[in-house]
């Protein structure tokens, strides 16, 4: 398993509700999952569907008028979460309830203050509980789901991999319901567009999501080098096995190629080399990554591309994504990454613990990227003792910091936002970019 024991827990209303009422029992062994998984050393964060379900339980309201689900969702929150702190005291656990609403994540900031308090529950041992604000926002009543809040809950919030705990137990070939020897997909790495693009089927009067949201999800997480891993909620087996035994027994395990790769080659020695670039500083923006294992031909990804940057922010975003990249590998084994930004390296491994001292300001001024800087500093601590961070010589015919430039350039070209792997068939290619 990997050493970011920061996990997401998704719990969808059909697993928390039977018959019209809570499904006590069910909760009761989903918090006692959750304390396992504490005395295992997991930072646990749970995603908890069931405030319009919990609602009707008490207030029986017709459910098609949005404004009745409002109602139900505010009477169900207090509900639900008096529910949950009730079981959590059983094991000497402390809950608490942080209701988002879907623009916290469009805006930095706003997703920073959220997150610097998740972090401090997380330290002070509290699990934090989650879930949109219904009453306010209709969207989700209507449109969403939280599937994906939960997925974007795992990536902003620093987790390594989100488990989804459902009335589906796994993403088979074929629809298991019509077929019966549809077989289960035990690891996955790649969506096809018509899978994240097919008919949604919520399988519950309370539940807005289906296989399609989850697989939307998994897909958004691949493309941040993170992984979800699907289960049943109705039996807690398959994801006790993998998250406490390390046996991966039942359930699906998404990971996209290149993590699928790396975890399962588990290279004694990885070399990566990461670069940004910048036309006209301010101006479009993007960054390359170049990855070595064993001396094999380099792994190379482009991404990161925005309208308006700088080669800072560029080099920055570059290694945040080889720091992500690193992280993925055993521990075991021989890690070095390698930036031709003294600037960065200097941000992230040296100038930030006396930023931190002094409550993030320095004397002088602004710090400049300071919400990268935090979260590249954050990954920093959690791999220095895995990792050796140095710095290479920009231009000077170091292969691995040639290939990455010519990434960093060619996401520019490509206008590409999200990390994508550059397909080529030999190294001059890629040079001659």
């Amino acid at each position: 398993m990997k050493q970011n024991k920061r996990i997401v827990i998704k719990v969808g209303s059909h697993v928390l509700t039977e018959k019209g009422t809570i499904a006590k029992r069910r909760m009761l062994a989903l918090v006692e999952l959750i304390s396992d998984l504490k005395i295992k050393g997991y930072e646990v964060i749970l995603v908890s569907s069931g405030a319009v379900s919990a609602g009707y339980t008490q207030l029986p309201l017709e459910r098609s008028i949005v404004a009745n689900k409002q109602a139900l969702a505010s009477i169900g929150q207090a509900y639900l979460m008096k529910m949950y702190q009730e079981k959590f005291y059983i094991f000497d656990l402390l809950c608490s309830q942080v209701l988002l609403s879907a623009d916290v994540f469009e805006s930095q900031k706003q997703s920073q203050h959220a997150k610097n308090a998740i972090d401090t529950l997380l330290a002070n041992g509290v699990i934090p509980i989650i879930n949109e604000n219904d009453t306010v926002s209709i969207e989700e009543l209507v449109f969403g789901d939280n599937d994906r809040l939960s997925a974007h809950v795992a990536h902003y919030f620093d987790a390594s991999l989100l488990v989804i705990l459902s009335d589906i137990d796994a993403f088979y070939d074929k629809d298991p319901h019509q077929y019966p020897d549809a077989k289960r997909r035990a690891i996955v790495t790649f969506l096809s567009k018509e899978e994240l693009e097919a008919e949604q089927t919520p399988n519950n009067e309370f539940a807005t999501g289906g296989i399609v949201t989850k697989l939307q999800s998994a897909h958004f997480l691949m493309q941040h080098n993170k992984e979800m891993f699907l289960a049943s909620g109705f039996n807690l087996s398959d994801v006790r096995a993998y998250l406490v035994d390390e046996n991966h027994q039942g359930g699906t395990l998404f990971r996209n190629e290149a993590v699928e790769k790396a975890i399962s080659k588990k290279p004694k020695k990885v070399a990566i080399y990461c670069d940004g670039a910048c036309q006209g500083n301010p101006g479009e923006a993007g960054s390359g990554i170049a990855v070595y294992e064993d001396d094999v031909p380099a792994i190379l990804f482009y991404g990161a591309y925005t309208v308006y940057g700088t080669n800072n922010t560029a080099e920055l975003d570059a290694l945040r994504q080889a720091m992500l990249l690193a992280s993925q590998y055993d521990k075991d084994t021989e890690i070095m990454l390698y930036s031709d930004s003294k600037y960065s390296i200097d941000c992230v491994s040296v100038w930030a613990y006396g930023w931190k001292k002094n409550s993030w300001t320095k004397k002088g001024g602004e710090i400049k990227n300071l919400e990268i800087i935090k979260e590249i500093h954050t990954l920093y601590e959690r791999l220095k003792e895995r990792i050796s961070l140095k710095h290479v010589k920009g231009h000077s015919g170091v292969e691995g910091n040639e290939l990455a430039d010519r990434m960093a350039i060619y996401a520019i070209r490509a206008k590409s936002k999200n990390y994508q792997r550059y397909s080529y068939s030999d190294t001059k290619s890629v040079l001659a970019l």
